[in-house]
């Protein structure tokens, strides 16, 4: 191998596993800014949407518009569980596969998920069930994103898959409010 000044350079396999790795993310990156604008949504439009609803518990006690975001989470923290414990074992006799089901099927059906929870809630406006439905797309997306952007790299390039897993949210943010899709 040589070496330039630094003394660091890379072999052409090193190069070509990168360029590999490259052409392989590319697509699933880019796919994925339409579940991160999604997601986004739970942060901002819903706080806004549920500044409208009817959030009284008794007379005395109404929920915070801005907690209405932790009834995703809630469903992410109860979904996780069926979803480890349930349907990954279902999936692995099914499949014969020690994860269940790949990668890009848990990436697919989250997306799918969320692309759903989307339609129910600008079909019916009825915003717990989409948060609802937007909990449970994130374990599918999240999970089938961590570990696709972690598995599919090199032990030396583990930190930029991490990098471009988490990107994708930041990206998707910034793309969601430049298409007017959050209402402020």
């Amino acid at each position: 191998m040589d070496s330039d000044k630094d003394g660091k350079t890379c072999n052409i396999v090193e190069v070509e596993e990168a360029k590999g790795v490259l052409r392989l993310m590319i697509p699933i990156w880019t796919a994925s800014l339409a579940y991160a604008i999604v997601l986004s949504q739970c942060s901002t439009f819903f706080v806004n949407q549920a500044s409208t609803m009817d959030r009284s518990i008794t007379p005395t006690f109404k929920i915070p518009s801005a907690t209405i975001r932790c009834f995703a989470l809630i469903a992410v923290l109860l979904f996780l569980a069926i979803y480890d414990r349930l349907l990954v074992t279902m999936a692995r006799i099914f499949t014969l596969k020690p994860s269940g089901i790949s990668m890009p099927q848990r990436i697919g059906v989250g997306m799918f998920i969320s692309t759903l929870s989307m339609v129910v809630s600008a079909l019916v406006e009825c915003k717990r069930l989409a948060l609802l439905l937007l909990g449970v797309s994130s374990v599918f997306t999240m999970v089938g994103l961590q570990e696709f952007f972690y598995d599919q790299v090199s032990t030396e390039l583990k930190s930029v898959g991490l990098a471009l897993y988490l990107s994708i949210f930041g990206v998707g943010g910034e793309l969601a409010k430049r298409c007017s899709c959050i209402r402020h």
